[in-house]
């Protein structure tokens, strides 16, 4: 496995694609070459807490084991927690200084929730940006029950199944359009 900053024009590409620059991708991500049944791949790579990778181009999502959160711990006293790594970076365009000013938690599959409860009970503020589909939303229901100190964030892409959704259908609206000029 090679891990190189993000360079490749197809994953430049593919960024544009999801509208998310490629400096803001660069702040979390890598360039990930590996190789699967005797093919060498590359793709964005977000690392996890156990050093495996989430991996994703224009063609697949996978990744590498371990298979685990990613945790971003700033030293801050509140902490967001996204589903994956383009609800991360979709959130780090639309609201630049939230992210800047948070600990980040990227379960990268649902299925990790009850292993991050400890994580979030250290924390005064948790602010849950989880998918709209039933299984985002029968999530971030349960957390709300079990810990009081959650807040649902979803209404920040309200009416959008995920952030990323929500930048892509944003384009006309210059505040989350950083891939606009001047003559746009």
């Amino acid at each position: 496995m090679k891990i190189l900053p993000i360079e490749h024009e197809t994953l430049r590409k593919y960024l544009h694609t999801r509208n998310i620059p490629v400096e803001i991708a660069k702040t979390f991500c890598k360039e990930v070459w590996y190789i699967s049944n005797g093919k060498r791949f590359f793709a964005l790579g977000l690392q996890n807490h156990l050093g495996g990778w989430e991996l994703r181009n224009l063609y697949f999502k996978t990744s590498t084991t371990p298979k685990s959160y990613s945790y971003l711990n700033q030293g801050y006293d509140h902490i967001i927690v996204l589903e994956g790594m383009f609800d991360l970076l979709s959130l780090a365009v639309i609201v630049p200084e939230e992210v800047e000013n948070t600990d980040l938690l990227i379960l990268n599959s649902l299925s990790f929730l009850p292993e991050i409860h400890e994580i979030l009970s250290q924390y005064s503020t948790v602010t849950l940006y989880l998918d709209r589909d039933s299984s985002g939303i029968k999530a971030t229901e349960n957390v709300l029950k079990t810990m009081p100190s959650c807040k649902d964030g979803s209404h920040l892409f309200k009416g959008h199944k995920d952030l990323n959704e929500k930048l892509l259908n944003s384009i006309h609206d210059r505040k989350y359009c950083p891939l606009k000029t001047k003559s746009n």
